[in-house]
């Protein structure tokens, strides 16, 4: 999900899906292999017609990010290159072979040697990814079962409009005589849509899915993807997508970040945490909550960082999420490619509790910065997630360069 995180819960379903409030963004070339039916295991909500080409381009720049991702690491894993058996083989592959391998360690943070079981977790996400993504029904009744009735496919939206026809307000007193409601009884009411509910303490101006800086949200427990007005904005549209990128607009030193704000990179995001499912809970006091997460920002010393309205509070020990609600405290998460970059490296880090690959493989946007990396693959990201020229010998590093 893009922007604020809070957890994703299995809510209450009633006739498909209800649900606490819970929480967790003009294109070119040939469409991947594979992708002519790409859309058909969702449901693109009619608040999508008007962008609905852009929808499926940027669901197949996602196909494309998720093969080139799965196939750079099955390289690294298959691959072994010997000048001494084959130079000609080894000449032509090794700076893209160093290129992945270094890559895959500022942002997955694991050495990708082949009997990783690092390396063995992140081809088996991506080959899920991707075998779901080209499936004809994999998700038709999505994760919520009581969806079954209908055959109602898990949805695509485009923003959060209320009005009739659109979100709606329903006032607990309309709702509370079905008994599968009994448990929201002290709520206000839902924002409702379709078969999918949102209640809330106090009735607000709208369903508060998308803020002014919300790009997009994942919803397990209502079988809902959200993209929000601001990945359809100007200032999005005016961006090259992966596609275009692919053949020209990076330059060299250019911060891979740069490129994050598109609508197939926020997309790609999403099914992260879509695709990833739900977690495997083993203390029955945890709330259920998706596998892939946006994990906390961390310190350069690795501790995680909340926020207490203004004030910026760093903690040694993450509080557990009722610790959090209690004192108020809202996380900052791992959005960005620094951000990434710091929580998969552990080096030089005096709270290791919160770094490496444990945490940087559930983390969407460490999923997300790599797989476009290994799309774009004519440069080399291996250095800060900054474009360098592949084989070019930069023995001179810039230490002032970093990622922003």
């Amino acid at each position: 999900m893009l922007f604020p995180f809070v957890w994703l819960i299995v809510g209450l379903l009633v006739h498909v899906s209800i649900a606490e409030e819970t929480s967790t963004v003009t294109t070119s070339a040939a469409a991947p292999a594979g992708s002519d039916d790409i859309m058909n295991i969702w449901d693109l909500d009619k608040s999508c017609d008007d962008e609905a080409e852009s929808m499926k381009a940027a669901m197949e720049d996602s196909l494309a990010m998720v093969t080139a991702a799965l196939e750079a690491l099955e390289f690294l894993r298959d691959e072994k290159l010997d000048p001494r058996k084959d130079r000609e083989r080894f000449l032509l592959l090794k700076d893209k072979h160093t290129s992945q391998w270094k890559t895959c360690q500022i942002m997955l943070g694991f050495v990708p040697e082949r009997k990783s079981t690092h390396l063995s977790q992140a081809i088996d996400f991506f080959k899920k990814m991707k075998t779901k993504m080209l499936a004809t029904n994999e998700f038709e009744h999505g994760f919520v079962g009581r969806f079954k009735m209908n055959g109602i496919k898990p949805k695509l939206m485009c923003g959060d409009e209320k009005g009739a026809d659109k979100w709606t307000w329903k006032p607990i007193t309309d709702l509370q005589q079905h008994h599968e409601f009994r448990r929201y009884m002290f709520k206000a009411g839902a924002w409702v849509y379709d078969h999918r509910y949102f209640f809330q303490d106090f009735q607000s101006p709208g369903p508060l899915i998308c803020g002014q800086e919300k790009h997009a949200e994942a919803f397990l427990d209502r079988d809902l993807i959200v993209f929000c007005d601001k990945v359809f904005d100007d200032d999005y549209k005016s961006r090259k997508w992966p596609r275009d990128l692919k053949k020209t607009g990076i330059t060299e030193y250019q911060s891979l970040n740069t490129h994050r704000d598109t609508l197939p990179v926020t997309m790609f995001h999403e099914l992260t945490h879509w695709f990833g499912g739900w977690a495997e809970i083993r203390d029955p006091n945890e709330r259920a909550h998706a596998d892939i997460l946006d994990q906390s920002a961390l310190t350069e010393d690795g501790d995680t960082i909340w926020r207490k309205g203004n004030r910026v509070k760093t903690y040694a020990v993450a509080p557990d999420w009722t610790e959090a609600y209690n004192n108020g405290l809202e996380r900052d998460v791992a959005y960005g490619l620094s951000h990434v970059i710091n929580l998969a490296m552990c080096q030089d880090k005096i709270n290791m509790n919160y770094c490496g690959p444990k945490w940087a493989l559930k983390n969407a946007d460490s999923l997300t910065f790599f797989a476009l990396a290994m799309y774009l693959d004519n440069w080399d990201w291996s250095y800060q997630g900054r474009a360098r020229i592949l084989g070019k010998d930069y023995k001179k590093r810039d230490r002032s360069r970093s990622p922003k």
